[in-house]
């Protein structure tokens, strides 16, 4: 029962409080969570390739800058 209520919830890694789990809370190359309060941390990138993707600001800087 512990492993599957860990399984659920993730740790924020900006915030540290557990929330629950949803790929679209993840950064798409480092794999850091956030939490649905601190998803203003995540920078969306629209381009020819991708409908819609998820970067934290550091792996962001690392690929488009």
């Amino acid at each position: 029962l512990i492993r599957y209520t860990l399984e659920y919830l993730k740790l924020c890694s900006k915030c540290n409080k557990y929330c629950i789990f949803h790929n679209f809370n993840t950064c798409l190359i480092c794999g850091k969570f956030y939490c649905n309060n601190c998803t203003n941390h995540f920078i969306i990138n629209y381009n020819n390739f991708e409908t819609m993707s998820n970067y934290c600001h550091k792996c962001n800087s690392l690929l488009f800058k």
